[in-house]
């Protein structure tokens, strides 16, 4: 190619500057409803005041229309996947902080509901046919960090031999320290039709617990819970003087929910 600098293209108004960056949109990735009818999709901005890429996801109707904004915040939302019965959402964010976790978004209005907290991230969700479970890949180290905060610091700083080319990918970090494991996570088994209809709360809480720190020291420890919320409680639970959310004995507790449980036929 030919010319001095700044010269713009035959035919061209003008060369592309800098700040032309900011007017680039992206679209990685997109996923069809189950109906059919709504088109879900990621967008990617540039944001050069903080000099990286903000992404969220829309919905628009698949035979045209405006574009609606499901995700808002300072961190990235991609990979949206519906549910079979395109009620929900699973989604990848960095909105808690890095890596990227697994979120479920109600279609219908609500705030989305944090599934995982792997050390290593997630990546997108695959729904079982019955929309009761989600299967997704995630890196998994292939040695133990330590407990403590300090000595975890130390240990991400450690020294690391390299033997080969590709060791690194962005995004990722490195490559070769950490293997990537499939995971199931169940979502419901009854208990979110269950305390919806018992107790008729605000929202509720879907979270895993996994490994050790987060499993009372029990390696390769994984649990998931669900948990009624209402506007105005608190986050904070303390296990003694009683449960500052619901103060309610668990005997009495079961004896509330078991009639509202799903039966096996879905009655």
């Amino acid at each position: 190619m030919t010319g001095h600098a700044g010269a713009a293209p035959h035919g061209a108004g003008r060369a592309m500057r800098a700040e032309d960056v900011a007017s680039i949109v992206a679209v990685p990735d997109v996923a069809l409803s189950p109906d059919g009818r709504v088109v879900a999709y990621t967008r990617v901005d540039v944001d050069l005041e903080h000099d990286e890429y903000r992404s969220a996801i829309y919905v628009v109707p698949a035979d045209g229309g405006e574009p609606a904004r499901l995700t808002r915040g300072a961190g990235r939302d991609w990979a949206p996947r519906w549910s079979p019965d395109g009620r929900w959402l699973a989604f990848l964010s960095d909105r808690d902080g890095k890596p990227g976790q697994l979120y479920l978004l109600p279609v219908g209005g609500g705030e989305p509901h944090r599934l995982t907290s792997l050390a290593g991230g997630a990546g997108p969700a695959a729904w079982s046919p019955d929309g009761a479970r989600v299967a997704f890949c995630a890196r998994v180290s292939k040695d133990q960090p330590p407990d403590d905060r300090a000595a975890r610091e130390r240990w991400t700083k450690r020294p690391r031999v390299v033997a080969r080319g590709a060791y690194k990918a962005d995004g990722s970090g490195y490559t070769f320290d950490a293997v990537s494991q499939l995971f199931v996570a169940a979502l419901d088994s009854g208990a979110v039709t269950a305390l919806t209809a018992a107790y008729q709360p605000d929202g509720l809480n879907i979270g895993a617990n996994l490994g050790r720190a987060a499993g009372a020291g029990i390696p390769q420890h994984l649990h998931l819970h669900v948990l009624p919320r209402w506007s105005g409680d608190t986050n904070f639970m303390t296990s003694v003087a009683g449960v500052r959310v619901m103060p309610q004995a668990l005997n009495d507790s079961w004896e509330q929910l078991r009639p509202a449980w799903p039966t096996q036929d879905g009655a």
